[in-house]
């Protein structure tokens, strides 16, 4: 670009000069030309001021690493953050999969932005409803929400409730072209409970909330369980929400009957020992899915006794791990054992006994027996005698040293070998992370709805969150705590000149040019466009 004047008049005698600002570029035939960008008028005329904000405005496009003449500094909001989550947003596919829904359902509101901001603002720092509105207006700089307010975001919760069960076939389904195909289905299941008290409800308001068995160890607190079933990589694939009184094993056939709809093929269904009924099995087995799952060791004594008899010598898996192959009614189980774990659970078990023995005497001699006989571990180690006094069980204690190091799976599919199960179940370690990520990243607790469709729509917000979250860990190979504190530090700053405003962002450190390449995402310009 440059400054070129333009002379008029001169056939006249009275010649006039233009300023005007002036491009080169060249035509489809290669040849080089001039267009005109900006038209300032007649040089005797130029209005001076103007022609100094213009200077000024301009110079913010170089590093001089001052502020311009007559500029300030306004408002600074959060930016990194919500420009990745709106890129991978994006990615996946959901502005596309929302209008499409909107509009068989004729949604006039600004549900599709709504839904972006609850789950962006899950995010950056989860909380409430209201404190996400609160966020919009005077933290993010997010242009596209403008407008919004808290009646959409709980508008919006209400759609998603509508179409949790689409969103996660089209995820499943846009998802199969980015990522490793399924293979392994994880699946565990988690409880949260509630802050809010319900003084006016009565009981046949409750819906989903019922007490229950609490993981979080509050059992005065009302509660849901959450069935969760992911992949070998950790992004989850379904979701659902039980009454918080639903035992683990009574969600298996609800999930397997939406692992069909999702079409889902060649799955080896991976659980622990909570869902391993026989008639979780049987219905797994119906569906034509092969599993793996844990077994119950202590409580299986002729399993015990069989891993006793048979000679066959363990092979090395990886990770520490030996394994072998058992038959027990026909059954092919796969013993693992950890040489390591061994040797800790013999510790911890020596320890326990050791801290055991003086409340031993002291319930012998008289004391209150509730210390021996409600302790989850030391009553894995007494017995009570006739006379009421208790003593060690040798018997018992014979069995927990058979346990040490050792967990057993059932296994059905006859080609995959005892060290690829073992490994596979050790992956049921990703649904506990990803339970961990939900409770404590995203935060899906506090939850503070009554309304059933809002609680299992706050848990669909959660669980879009945890999907970014991880499609980040997985492209960077960095924990998103990480990533968030650095992607943080990135601002948008408000500017003001005069009767202009302008955004620009605050440059990249390396840290977030790096997670910025690997997710494949462009540098945010330094000004950002007006919306």
């Amino acid at each position: 670009m440059f400054l070129r004047e333009v002379v008029t008049g001169k056939r006249e005698g009275k010649p006039v000069r233009y300023a005007q600002i002036v491009e080169a570029f060249r035509n489809d035939d290669g040849k080089s030309r001039h267009r005109v960008l900006l038209s300032l008028g007649r040089v005797d005329r130029l209005d001076r001021e103007q022609v100094r904000r213009l200077v000024v405005a301009l110079s913010r496009y170089l590093d001089t690493g001052t502020m311009p003449e007559g500029g300030r500094i306004g408002e600074v909001r959060d930016f990194g953050i919500p420009y990745v989550a709106d890129a991978l947003w994006r990615r996946l596919g959901l502005p596309a999969f929302f209008t499409k829904q909107l509009r068989a359902r004729k949604y006039e509101a600004p549900v599709e932005r709504a839904l972006f901001a609850l789950v962006a603002h899950r995010l950056v720092d989860p909380s409430s409803k209201l404190a996400c509105w609160d966020w919009l207006e005077h933290d993010a700089h997010l242009p596209s929400t403008r407008g919004i307010h808290l009646q959409h975001l709980y508008r919006a919760m209400d759609f998603l409730d509508d179409c949790h069960e689409s969103l996660e076939e089209a995820l499943y389904a846009h998802r199969r072209s980015l990522f490793d195909r399924v293979e392994l289905v994880y699946y565990d299941t988690t409880s949260t409970y509630f802050e809010c008290d319900e003084p006016g409800d009565e009981p046949d308001q409750y819906g989903l909330r019922q007490r229950g068995y609490s993981r979080d160890l509050r059992p005065d607190r009302k509660q849901i369980v959450i069935g969760l079933a992911v992949d070998q990589q950790g992004l989850p694939i379904a979701s659902d929400v039980y009454g918080g009184d639903t035992s683990d094993a009574l969600t298996v056939v609800p999930m397997l009957d939406r692992l069909k709809r999702l079409g889902l093929k060649r799955v080896i269904w991976v659980a622990d020992r909570g869902m391993a009924s026989s008639m979780n099995l049987a219905s797994v087995r119906a569906a034509g899915i092969d599993y793996i799952v844990g077994v119950r060791l202590r409580a299986a004594e002729e399993l015990r006794a069989a891993i006793s008899r048979d000679d066959t010598a363990y092979v090395e898996a990886g990770e520490g791990l030996q394994v072998k192959e058992v038959r027990v009614e026909g059954k092919r189980m796969v013993v693992c054992f950890s040489p390591a774990s061994a040797e800790r659970d013999l510790k911890l078990r020596t320890g326990a006994i050791d801290r055991m023995r003086p409340v031993l005497e002291r319930v012998n001699s008289g004391g209150d027996s509730a210390p021996l006989a409600e302790h989850g571990l030391y009553r894995r180690f007494v017995t009570r005698r006739t006379d009421d006094t208790w003593q060690l069980d040798k018997h018992k204690l014979e069995r927990e040293a058979q346990c040490d190091g050792t967990f057993v799976l059932e296994v059905s599919d006859k080609k995959m070998s005892a060290a690829a199960a073992a490994l596979a179940y050790k992956g049921l370690l990703r649904v506990e992370q990803s339970f961990r990520t939900l409770k404590h990243g995203v935060d899906i607790r506090p939850v503070y709805h009554r309304l059933d469709k809002r609680i299992r729509a706050h848990v669909s917000l959660c669980m879009i969150g945890y999907l970014l979250e991880r499609v980040v860990e997985i492209d960077t190979k960095t924990p998103f705590d990480q990533v968030r504190r650095h992607l943080r530090r990135t601002r948008a700053v408000q500017l003001q000149f005069d009767e202009q405003t302008v955004w620009e962002t605050s440059a990249p450190g390396a840290e977030v040019t790096r997670i910025l390449t690997a997710l494949k995402i462009p540098a945010p310009p330094r000004v950002l466009p007006i919306a």
